[in-house]
């Protein structure tokens, strides 16, 4: 039996969540059992369950009524460790997006990506696939991780993505809230569905990606090929030790 680890690397941009969220990074760290000594390394990890202590605390604790959707807003390709750079390197969004498929488990396991067509639309979707991980279960979630798709989109286009439409598994939010979400997806906005998706043209998917970069891009594939199989070693590992407690 394995257990499902996360990169420690993944850390630093864990730190600027809590401090948008304006909680003591140091206490919340402590709260999930994380030593700061692990912080920014590829070669230690943490499990699932302190992910969900981090992310649940910082979204309940922050007195921000949109916090996921300004968090998610000012995110960039950069933000998402080795995962975004691979990305950004890759020749196309389509391909940028296959790369997403393929290593998301460095970076979000609990999730599962799609992407469809329906005529001269793709709809890039994405469900959970851990329901006992409380954030997830939260409005703050579901505007981070549409706002993000967004966001990663734009930058890896180098700054325009035009989004038709966005979903959100939550119902909508008060009226006064309504207008930061246009000001910022400016589409059609689509609440109560069955996953959080993003629609847009599918010609943006065959659009070059400003950053690629195919001999770098191949570098950072062996080293997330790498981190893989060191996650999927720690997990292993993680799993017996459970067993035999």
């Amino acid at each position: 039996m394995s257990t499902t680890l996360l990169p420690a690397s993944i850390l630093p941009g864990l730190m600027e969540v809590s401090l948008r969220s304006k909680v003591n990074a140091q206490w919340l760290f402590d709260r999930a059992g994380i030593d700061a000594d692990i912080v920014g390394r590829s070669d230690r990890f943490i499990r699932l369950e302190q992910l969900d202590e981090l992310l649940f605390t910082a979204f309940t604790q922050s007195d921000d009524a949109l916090f996921g959707l300004h968090v998610g807003a000012d995110n960039h390709y950069g933000n998402l460790d080795l995962l975004g750079n691979l990305m950004a390197t890759a020749a196309t969004l389509e391909q940028g997006l296959a790369v997403l498929f393929c290593y998301k488990d460095l970076l979000v396991p609990y999730l599962r990506f799609s992407l469809t067509h329906n005529g001269g639309r793709a709809r890039l979707a994405v469900t959970s696939q851990e329901p006992a991980l409380r954030f997830l279960a939260t409005r703050t979630h579901n505007e981070l991780i549409v706002a993000t798709m967004v966001s990663i989109g734009r930058s890896l286009l180098g700054g325009e993505m035009p989004v038709r439409a966005v979903g959100f598994v939550h119902s909508s939010p008060p009226t006064p809230l309504l207008s930061e979400y246009q000001r910022f997806f400016a589409c059609d906005l689509l609440f109560d569905q069955s996953e959080n998706a993003i629609e847009f043209d599918t010609s943006l998917l065959s659009l070059p990606l400003p950053g690629a970069y195919p001999k770098y891009h191949q570098r950072l594939q062996q080293a997330a090929e790498q981190m893989r199989d060191g996650l999927n070693r720690a997990a292993g590992i993680s799993g017996r030790v459970m067993e035999q407690l």
